[in-house]
């Protein structure tokens, strides 16, 4: 044993090749607008400990106005942990987007993007720059850039990060094919859930679509026939080898994954 680290220690003193995996410089977050200070949670109130929701939230000093994490609290993984439903939901919707002819030119849209559980495989599979996330949780979106993105080495394919809470996704410049909407507007009441919904059809590009996920869209078809959209396809999927987790954390809940697809209808010039 004695000479074995003897070895180790002499390769050490050799100079081997050190290979640095650089967290912290992912890509950048840009800001569209800004939650206010008192809305931000360190983590959000949908994670979940024992089939309990638990919150931790930041400790607010007089006169703070901003925040910072450090890296050590994303290598915890906690982010992880804070979408409600377990982290390989975003492969499960990964999947379930390229099964729906998700193509790579794709530009895709992701509101409400969080820490990138769904992200990380987009950008994989969309070409360079074709990946788009919003959120209005500024945690999260560092956690995304500074760890996410260089620990799945997605630096090179540079995607396009915002900390937005206002949905000012005009302000982006870009028309899209895809629009996610994964339980972001779920939180929202329904006057405010039109006005994304609204500014939603100003960014999407003729014959895009919306995907919804989990769960119905929530707008009633005939809200979504006023704002020009019509539901186009909706499936459910009951995924293997998460039973043991709805009995656990989700009691009285229906273990199936439900989408929602719909496309925006742009009148015609002679409609009233």
């Amino acid at each position: 044993m004695d000479e074995m680290l003897d070895k180790k220690q002499e390769a050490n003193k050799s100079g081997a090749p050190i290979k640095k995996l650089r967290l912290g410089v992912g890509c950048s977050v840009h800001q569209l607008s800004k939650a206010p200070y008192h809305a931000v949670e360190n983590w959000r109130t949908t994670m979940r400990t024992s089939g309990q929701s638990a919150r931790r939230t930041l400790e607010i000093k007089d006169g703070q106005t901003d925040y910072a994490y450090s890296l050590s609290e994303f290598i915890l993984e906690k982010h992880h942990l804070t979408y409600g439903m377990p982290w390989i939901m975003g492969k499960i919707y990964f999947d379930m987007l390229v099964d729906r002819e998700l193509k790579p030119e794709d530009k895709v849209l992701d509101v409400g993007c969080g820490a990138g559980r769904v992200g990380i495989h987009l950008i994989e599979y969309l070409e360079t720059g074709h990946y788009y996330g919003t959120d209005s949780h500024r945690p999260s979106l560092d956690a995304f850039a500074q760890y996410e993105v260089p620990m799945n080495d997605l630096t090179g394919k540079k995607p396009n990060l915002y900390e937005d809470y206002l949905f000012s996704l005009e302000e982006i410049g870009t028309q899209f094919d895809v629009i996610l909407d994964f339980s972001t507007t779920l939180h929202l009441n329904d006057d405010l859930r039109q006005e994304a919904y609204l500014k939603f059809a100003k960014v999407l590009a003729k014959g895009g679509r919306i995907i919804s996920a989990p769960g119905s869209i929530l707008l009633q078809q005939p809200h979504l026939k006023e704002l020009g959209f019509k539901h186009y396809h909706r499936r459910r999927l009951e995924v293997e080898g998460l039973d043991e987790y709805f009995r656990e954390f989700r009691q009285g809940r229906s273990k199936h994954v439900s989408w929602n697809e719909i496309r925006f209808r742009e009148k015609k010039k002679n409609d009233t």
